[in-house]
């Protein structure tokens, strides 16, 4: 089977193939672009000088965050699907320090279906989520998840 007919071939298959394809080959070109765009930088300004730069960039995402969450209180979530899946989340907020638990203990097991999401969906969500709340212009990077 050729590449594009494997996605069709469980029993859950994708819908649009020939799209999810292409969405593929798009981020495989981003992302080497992206590698070689920073290797010019490197190249052009020096190692040491990009890696403190990007030590800054996700050391101010993280302090965003952490300033974020310093207006927030603990709370939980429980929803019953209509599929009986159950997904339940629990934000304990830790003003001391500043940081925040995201629990999903109680949430259901992966179901036999198409519908789950796997560990790094679910923390590129929590990610998402706490982003939305920094109210200045940061990228989105690995900084935003150190004070959760």
């Amino acid at each position: 089977a050729g590449f594009g007919e494997l996605p069709g071939a469980e029993p859950y298959p994708c819908r649009n193939v020939d799209q999810n394809v292409a969405d593929l080959r798009a981020q495989l070109a981003a992302n080497a672009k992206g590698a070689s765009e920073l290797k010019r930088m490197a190249s052009h300004f020096g190692l040491p000088t990009v890696t403190a730069y990007m030590r800054h960039v996700q050391d101010n995402a993280e302090e965003s965050v952490r300033r974020a969450i310093s207006a927030l209180r603990s709370g939980e979530f429980d929803y019953h699907m209509d599929n009986g899946a159950r997904v339940k989340v629990k934000a304990s907020i830790d003003l001391a320090t500043r940081s925040a638990t995201v629990d999903f203990t109680g949430t259901s097991a992966q179901l036999s279906s198409n519908f789950n999401a796997p560990s790094a969906v679910c923390r590129a969500a929590v990610m998402y989520v706490f982003r939305t709340l920094v109210d200045e212009k940061i990228p989105m990077n690995e900084g935003c998840l150190r004070p959760i």
